[in-house]
């Protein structure tokens, strides 16, 4: 192997192992109480070293947030393409949902921590020009990332972007996530099973804030919940229920 291929080898695994230990801290700790400082130890780096891969706390942050993003974007699609009916494929998007809240908690905390209002990237657009030099993120690398979430492979290689390159294509994700969601709901009102006078926009935004309400319910509530034996699981799939009921014909 040349050179310059070990060598772009071995930056691109130091940059991986970064990023590995930095979403321990996040996941442990929460994004304000972590530092590059607390990063740099953590992985035996020094300080001037780890400013070489990333220029802030943000932008490592962001690449996090983006690997959860593609996470869940690919758990729904292959969960919404097995259903044949709208019924079914908001069922699916459900099942998805849940699974990324079990089976990666942390990459779904930092997920929700980008869109509670803490960074201030509204007005940013999400819509790339393909010939952009930042819209790095192409078919090959998407493809690569299927088959790596299909194996449950938790390191999935997230290109080097600016800070506000990062905000675009986990903007875009969420986009598409969402355009997923809305065909499901338009196909199920050409299908008669969702009511006709329900505005689809209102309906993903209900929806969304729900799944936003579940992940950052207070303790007290939770204590309700166990309190009379309701899983997260149940709940999760009762709440659903009552959405159906409220827009199914």
């Amino acid at each position: 192997m040349p050179v310059t291929g070990r060598t772009e080898r071995k930056r691109e695994q130091r940059r991986n192992d970064i990023l590995k230990a930095a979403e321990k801290l996040f996941f442990s700790r929460g994004y304000d109480e972590v530092s590059m400082d607390s990063i740099a130890r953590e992985i035996d780096l020094g300080r001037s070293t780890l400013y070489i891969y990333f220029e802030n706390k943000e932008e490592l942050f962001f690449a996090i947030v983006l690997r959860g993003a593609i996470i869940l974007n690919f758990l729904i699609k292959d969960e919404i393409k097995e259903g044949k009916t709208a019924v079914k494929k908001l069922s699916g998007f459900q099942k998805a949902y849940y699974k990324f809240s079990r089976v990666y908690p942390g990459y779904l905390q930092a997920f929700n921590y980008f869109f509670s209002g803490r960074f201030d990237f509204y007005g940013v657009d999400a819509d790339i020009d393909s010939r952009s030099p930042e819209r790095e993120i192409d078919g090959d690398y998407c493809e690569t990332c299927k088959k790596q979430v299909d194996g449950g492979y938790f390191d999935i290689q997230v290109p080097k972007l600016s800070v506000t390159g990062y905000i675009k294509e986990i903007l875009k994700v969420r986009k598409e996530t969402l355009e997923m969601l809305r065909d499901s709901i338009e196909l199920g009102i050409s299908e008669g099973t969702i009511r006709s006078d329900m505005n689809p926009t209102e309906l993903i935004v209900l929806m969304m804030i729900i799944m936003g309400g579940i992940d950052n319910m207070s303790p007290d509530l939770k204590d309700m919940l166990d309190s009379d034996g309701i899983s997260n699981e149940k709940f999760l799939g009762d709440i659903w229920n009552f959405v159906a009921l409220m827009v199914s014909r």
